[in-house]
């Protein structure tokens, strides 16, 4: 029994710090930064420069990001090399719009875990005939 005790101490001691089998803890998934992304009220034929994607979301790892638009007969929507959110007024009507920032497959630190780990914020974009 005492011998039993001693592996166990020796082992706590000598593995203090580190996660199970020498791993390090797990990683925690893309969160949302504390930055609006505010509704937004635009005119047909109006392509608007929203903001830099990378604002919204808070993460150790480099993002992908990728953006969409509930119904693209109203909003149209990229995001350009620069991270910049382009929303562009197509037809009448309200449209959501989605960004989402997936981080790389290896950035959870568990590979039986979840992997490609993503957090996604939305925002109402309403579109109104242009005048004239």
């Amino acid at each position: 029994m005492r011998r039993i005790a001693l592996v166990l101490v020796a082992c706590l001691w000598g593995c203090e710090g580190d996660y199970v089998n020498g791993m390090t803890p797990p990683s925690e998934p893309p969160a949302l930064s504390g930055t609006a992304f505010p509704d937004l009220t635009i005119e047909t034929g109006q392509v608007v420069d929203a903001l830099d994607v990378r604002i919204l979301f808070r993460s150790p790892f480099e993002l992908t990001y990728t953006a969409a638009s509930d119904d693209t007969t109203v909003v149209g929507v990229t995001i350009g090399e620069s991270h910049r959110l382009m929303i562009r007024g197509v037809g009448a009507g309200t449209a959501e719009v989605s960004v989402t920032a997936t981080e790389p497959p290896e950035a959870s630190g568990d590979p039986f875990g979840p992997q490609g780990r993503s957090a996604t914020r939305t925002a109402a974009v309403t579109v109104i005939e242009a005048a004239g």
